[in-house]
């Protein structure tokens, strides 16, 4: 089976290099994996039609309202920066959860975010995608090659969700 990633045009992942080619390992992952990219393209597709969406990586404004907990009790602005200290709020054992919410690292965590948003100002989708998930940008900057700091990087995908529901659309019009 081929799925188109829609991330670059004729971009295809094979999914028997995604899984694997035992059915019993990939059966649950493949349907865990089809479920969460059919729930982020209806996302999507509602954001096009002006609702807001409501998964952290689309919804924006996401600090400190997505936490992660070490086992140690530790507390992150998010469960994937988990035992990244500079994404450390606190820790249970030793704060309450007011002190780590009004907090400094907080604010400091709110400030950058949103100077890393402010840079995808002229990007066409910034109202659907939000600025899309913190990390997901952390993690681009570090790692990928010619990162683009004025898109959150979803810009790809929107276009191509965008194009195919305009698509069907005026398909539809046209025969009703």
């Amino acid at each position: 089976m081929r799925i188109n990633a829609g991330l670059q045009p004729n971009t295809e992942v094979n999914s028997e290099v995604m899984w694997g080619s035992t059915k019993e390992a990939g059966t649950g992952r493949k349907a865990l994996f089809l479920a969460c990219v059919l729930g982020l393209v209806a996302l999507i597709v509602g954001a096009l039609f002006g609702k807001r969406p409501t998964i952290c990586t689309l919804a924006g404004q996401c600090i400190a309202r997505h936490l992660g907990v070490n086992v140690n009790g530790d507390i992150y602005h998010c469960d994937r920066y988990v035992t990244d200290n500079d994404y450390r709020l606190g820790n249970v054992h030793r704060q309450s959860f007011a002190e780590m919410f009004e907090g400094d690292k907080v604010e400091i965590l709110r400030e950058r975010n949103a100077r890393r948003v402010d840079g995808y100002t002229d990007c066409p989708y910034l109202s659907i995608c939000n600025g899309g998930c913190p990390h997901n940008a952390y993690i681009a900057e570090r790692s990928v090659s010619g990162y683009d700091p004025t898109c959150c990087g979803e810009a790809a995908l929107i276009e191509h969700i965008r194009r195919r529901v305009t698509g069907s659309l005026e398909e539809a019009r046209s025969v009703g």
